[in-house]
């Protein structure tokens, strides 16, 4: 466990990585061990629990690539719905193929071999037909 943070805090933050089910089976809850790097995780839990880490750790610049990757349209959006409050709050750069991963951006950059090609809002780049 997080040493600095309640017991509270540390379901709250895997609730929002859509974790707190899965540790409610683990035989000691909380305080099971995941193995070294979370061996005993799926890719996806490994990916949500990356998240949970972060989200505990409460920096003010962000620096995410391709944070939701291995995770399926559906478990992404549910996901979204909870921590883009979070971002809202923080200096948020995620670097991503996939458009839903950065639509609510404020910013969005799309590169191409290199090259920054065209910038704006989701819905700008809608309108130019850039993405």
């Amino acid at each position: 466990m997080a040493p600095d943070k309640t017991e509270k805090e540390l379901w709250d933050v895997l609730k929002v990585a859509q974790l707190e089910e899965l540790v409610k089976r683990f035989p000691k809850g909380i305080e099971t061990e995941i193995g070294d790097r979370g061996v005993r995780l799926s890719g996806r839990e490994r990916q949500r629990l990356g998240i949970a880490r972060i989200l505990l750790m409460e920096p003010e610049i962000l620096l995410l690539d391709e944070p939701t990757s291995v995770l399926d349209a559906n478990t992404e959006a549910k996901l979204q719905n909870f921590y883009n409050p979070v971002y809202q709050r923080k200096t948020v750069i995620i670097v991503a193929h996939r458009l839903t991963t950065v639509q609510n951006a404020d910013q969005i950059l799309v590169m191409e071999n290199g090259y920054l090609i065209e910038k704006g809002t989701h819905n700008e780049l809608m309108q130019n037909k850039v993405i």
